[in-house]
């Protein structure tokens, strides 16, 4: 009996030595749990990428580009000469107006006038308007003025003057300036003068 009771023991302690070895491989599992899990950090090394090449990739050429030539340019210089034409046209008292001489172009010349001008000494008040006229009996240009009063040049002396810029061309003929007046009483000295250029027609 005594033999059996010890038997018993035996068997009783082995369970236990079990169920302590198999606890102890438990919580070995635990704690060795993957380092990745949540709240941890982690340094992950990618080895051994791959090398992609794109092979047999098209080459273009561009050949045979067109060569443009422009031939024959032609150069054309303008060969300009300064014109500059001026006069006196005097009206006397009785008169109204007053022409002064023509100015005739030279045979195979352009005459180009790009600015007109007058200036009248008069003996009353009044007003003037100069005109630019051409052979083709056309007027190309005016310049309307009123008169002021200037003492320097004098007692019950009058000045007008004006300028008008312009673009006539003439070709051939002749060019002249009138000077018109609203009174026929006393006498105006007017100076008038004409710029531009002469060129040679092609």
């Amino acid at each position: 009996m005594k033999s059996i009771h010890i038997k018993g023991l035996a068997v009783v302690f082995a369970g236990l030595a079990a169920v302590s070895t198999a606890q102890a491989q438990s919580a070995t599992r635990t704690s060795s749990a993957p380092s990745g899990a949540a709240g941890s950090t982690t340094n992950v090394n990618v080895v051994n990428t791959p090398t992609v090449n794109v092979g047999n990739t098209p080459t273009v050429n561009v050949g045979i580009m067109p060569t443009v030539t422009v031939g024959n340019a032609v150069t054309v210089k303008e060969d300009r000469q300064p014109l500059h034409f001026f006069g006196l046209i005097q009206i006397v008292d009785g008169y109204g107006y007053a022409l002064a001489p023509s100015y005739y172009v030279p045979a195979g010349q352009r005459a180009v006038v790009e600015s007109f001008s007058v200036r009248c000494n008069l003996s009353q008040a009044s007003q003037v308007i100069a005109e630019l006229w051409t052979s083709n009996v056309e007027m190309v240009g005016t310049i309307p003025a009123t008169s002021v009063y200037w003492p320097a040049d004098g007692a019950n002396r009058y000045r007008a003057a004006g300028m008008a810029p312009l673009h006539v061309v003439q070709d051939s003929g002749w060019l002249r300036v009138h000077v018109d007046r609203n009174i026929t009483t006393g006498q105006s000295d007017c100076y008038f003068s004409a710029h531009g250029y002469l060129t040679t027609l092609q």
